[in-house]
């Protein structure tokens, strides 16, 4: 924190931000308007992934993505993804994937994390597109 802090003073950052915003603490909801700040942090990914779940939770879907992996593939801003990134497919070719494999588990599998971690405007691009085409409001949400 006191490192975040003093590099945000150090950088002469926009008072009309929050300290929390570069940490990433309080309003983690709004850090698609703080991407550039938030993407090196190593948790970021499986941060956002575990955002995504959140919502109501049923059959099909797991709050904003669906419930198994097999349907992920099928999944409107994740095959939009795939077809944009060909290489994305590759980072889950070798793994055995079975019908009842959950897709967060493999979003947060080594092989799709390392991706995200090498390809970060590919994730940027996932990220931003599951907030428009799929939101959700939070009570600690700014408007």
């Amino acid at each position: 924190y006191e490192e975040v802090k003093a590099r945000a003073v150090a950088e002469e950052q926009p008072h009309d931000k929050v300290l929390e915003d570069y940490v990433g603490e309080s309003d983690f909801h709004d850090t698609h308007e703080f991407y550039n700040y938030l993407k090196d942090n190593q948790a970021f990914t499986t941060n956002t992934i575990m955002e995504f779940m959140a919502g109501r939770h049923d059959k099909k879907m797991t709050g904003r993505i669906p419930r198994f992996a097999v349907d992920l593939f099928e999944f409107d801003e994740f095959r939009d993804l795939c077809k944009r990134h060909p290489d994305l497919p590759h980072a889950f070719s070798g793994l055995e994937i079975p019908d009842d494999m959950l897709s967060v588990d493999l979003l947060l599998s080594d092989e799709v994390d390392d991706y995200f971690r090498k390809n970060k405007e590919a994730f940027r691009e996932f990220f931003i597109a599951m907030h428009k085409n799929h939101p959700i409001k939070y009570t600690n949400e700014k408007t």
